[in-house]
């Protein structure tokens, strides 16, 4: 048996006072490889979540320890949102380290989302700038609910999909169909069209996210790596990208 602790923490700390909590439940999902028992204990802000399991992740193909801390915070964050369901608060868990002394494992994962994507300084400035400018030339409820719809994609790993094709259908409402087509399907569908035609896709590049963005609508959310978290983080920053290249050149 294998002993993976999870560390973590719960914010907004500063509000939380006399919080203590535990609860263990039973974890299998086949197509991350994950099978075992999970005890939760949160003290004041503190969360430990012991992993308790025969998989070897290190050496399972199926799962990596990104993908592993997203399922084990999916499932922590389902504990404290029981529970702030029952007392009307939110509360959310962040977790940040992992350890098992089996298999020399001490890991850190911090907040990044793509991987793949590494800036120096001056690139990182450069951008936020030139992002920042357009805020100055367009009316920034374009942009604004685009970023924030990208930043809850990173945050919550089961619904990156929903977020980052949520963020994409912001854009899409900026290309606004023919007002004299009564018909509302027919409107979003012609609306899409233009999106592709503008920014250089076909529909199929859209599969990806849909696959995943369009069931997590409905509440269901089928099992997806960091791999594939990433593929359509990056899909979703390319395409709003080219979306801000195309409305720089028109406003200038």
């Amino acid at each position: 048996m294998y002993q993976y602790k999870f560390i973590g923490k719960l914010e907004p700390g500063n509000l939380i006072t006399d919080f203590n909590l535990t609860a263990t439940i039973t974890l299998k999902q086949p197509d991350f490889g994950i099978d075992g028992t999970l005890d939760v204990n949160v003290n004041q802000t503190n969360i430990e979540v012991l992993y308790t399991s025969q998989v070897n992740h290190l050496s399972s193909a199926s799962v990596n320890l990104e993908t592993l801390k997203n399922y084990i915070q999916e499932t922590t964050a389902f504990v404290i949102d029981l529970y702030g369901y029952v007392h009307s608060i939110y509360l959310d868990v962040y977790i940040l380290k992992v350890k098992c002394n089996d298999l020399n494992i001490d890991y850190t994962f911090g907040i990044k989302g793509e991987r793949n994507i590494n800036k120096s300084d001056i690139e990182a400035k450069e951008e936020f700038d030139k992002l920042f400018g357009i805020f100055r030339s367009i009316n920034n409820s374009l942009l604004k609910e685009v970023f924030s719809d990208f930043h809850r994609g990173i945050k919550y790993p089961a619904m990156t999909a929903q977020f980052c094709f949520r963020a994409i259908e912001i854009i899409r409402s900026n290309y606004f169909e023919d007002i004299n087509e009564a018909d509302q399907e027919n409107r979003r569908n012609k609306g899409w069209e233009k999106l592709r035609t503008e920014l250089g896709y076909n529909r199929k590049d859209f599969g990806e996210i849909e696959q995943f963005g369009i069931p997590n609508r409905h509440g269901i959310y089928p099992t997806i790596t960091y791999a594939v978290r990433e593929r359509i983080m990056n899909f979703t920053r390319q395409l709003i990208n080219k979306f801000i290249d195309v409305k720089l050149k028109i406003s200038q």
